[in-house]
């Protein structure tokens, strides 16, 4: 046990802990969860952004817009990359000739 402040400092508890040993997590915390039905990875605004050659601004602007489709996963931003492909496949403009 460390001293903090003159004083012995017990370390913080996780919500899930239980002083009896049990578990209370759940399913829910298990990261395979996380994938979707096609097991398509969920990507973060910096990997998207990389992947469009786009600034980061750019991507959350079109976030804050409501232009784009995305999920929220807690307070975090997510998105499929099939799902942007298809997005940017409705605003292809074709060309005159």
């Amino acid at each position: 046990m460390a001293l903090l402040h003159g004083r012995p400092h017990q370390p913080r508890r996780s919500k899930c802990h239980d002083p009896r040993g049990n578990s209370k997590r759940t399913n829910h915390s298990d990261p395979r969860r996380i994938r979707n039905q096609d097991d398509e990875p969920l990507i973060d605004i910096a990997a998207l952004a990389a992947a469009l050659d786009v600034k980061v601004c750019f991507v959350r602007r079109l976030v804050w817009e409501r232009r784009i489709p995305y999920y929220k996963v807690g307070k975090f931003i997510r998105f499929k990359l099939s799902e942007v492909r298809r997005w940017l496949d409705g605003r292809r403009i074709d060309p005159l000739r």
